[in-house]
Parts: structure tokens; C-alpha cells; sequence
């Protein structure tokens, strides 16, 4: 039996229980690198043009797009070269964050083929590529494969060294 007033009390209740869950769920499932939006070449910077231009005079541009990471906002040119498919990260003035170039599996570094062909036989690779973030000594190697049914994803550096990624 509910004294009076107490409906109007319990719907407060779950009101406010529910908004803190709410809360409780969006300032813990947020993710730290927002998702990226596609724009078009006037939304990109002139100077994030002008450098991209510079470095890869004979690339195809695809697409740009951009988004906010560890509250930083940047921007990614995606493009081809003959056969390679190239993304290019870049900050709001115009310096390189992280270039991933496609390339053939046959042109990995031998230790790089070596350690994946032994943790993962017999997998077909979808992609690999040459990730240069900037201030590394040297690039990672990421490969996109399908092993035992999953799709999966690894990263080693020039040596053969499996990366956290």
C-alpha cells in the first residue's frame, strides 16, 4: 500500500536512478577516439592540402575525413599510388601523425613473414601494411587477416616481434 504522494515519490526514484545510469553508461562507454566523419576537400585545411601534395604529387585522392582524437582534431587523406592505398594522418597545422601504406605480403620484411607464417598457418591475408606514426625509430607491419573462421588482426615490427596494438 502506498502512502500518499508515494507514486509521484517512486517515479521521481527510478527517474533519477535511471538518468544516473544513463550517465554511468555514456561517461564509461565513450570512446577516447571519437569516429570519423567524412568531409570534403574545403572542409580539410589548406596547409593539411598543401603537405599532402608535397609528399605524394603523383597519389589519387579517394577521400578525407576527420575526427577528434585524445581531444586533438585531425585529418586523414586516403589515396592510391599504382598499387598502393595510402592513409595519411595529419594535425590541424599540417604535420604527419601516421602514415599506413598497403603493400604485398612478398614485400614484408622476411622476419615479419617468418613470425606470422609460424603463429598462423595456412591464414589468408586481406591486408598488410607499413604504419609510420611520427617520432618512431622504425614502422610496424599490420596484417588483416582470416584464421580458423575469425577475421583478425596482428602487429609486428621490422624483426618479427608481435606489437601491442
Amino acid at each position: 500500500m502506498l502512502l500518499p504522494g508515494g507514486a509521484a515519490m517512486m517515479r521521481a526514484r527510478y527517474s533519477w536512478i535511471s538518468g544516473l545510469l544513463l550517465f554511468a553508461v555514456l561517461a564509461t562507454g565513450a570512446p577516447a577516439r571519437a569516429q570519423e566523419k567524412e568531409i570534403t576537400r574545403k572542409e580539410v585545411p589548406e596547409v593539411v592540402l598543401a603537405a599532402f601534395a608535397k609528399a605524394y604529387p603523383k597519389a589519387t585522392i579517394l577521400g578525407y575525413t576527420t575526427e577528434v582524437e585524445n581531444g586533438q582534431r585531425i585529418y586523414e587523406i586516403e589515396s592510391t599510388e599504382g598499387k598502393t592505398h595510402r592513409d595519411v594522418t595529419y594535425t590541424t597545422d599540417g604535420k604527419v601523425i601516421s602514415v599506413e601504406e598497403s603493400l604485398e605480403f612478398s614485400k614484408l620484411p622476411a622476419p615479419v613473414r617468418a613470425a606470422f607464417e609460424k603463429k598462423f598457418p595456412g591464414a589468408k591475408t586481406l591486408l598488410a601494411e607499413r604504419v609510420t606514426k611520427a617520432g618512431a625509430a622504425a614502422p610496424l607491419f599490420e596484417l588483416h587477416f582470416e584464421y580458423e573462421g575469425k577475421e583478425l588482426e596482428i602487429v609486428y615490427d621490422a624483426k618479427g616481434i608481435e606489437q601491442k596494438s
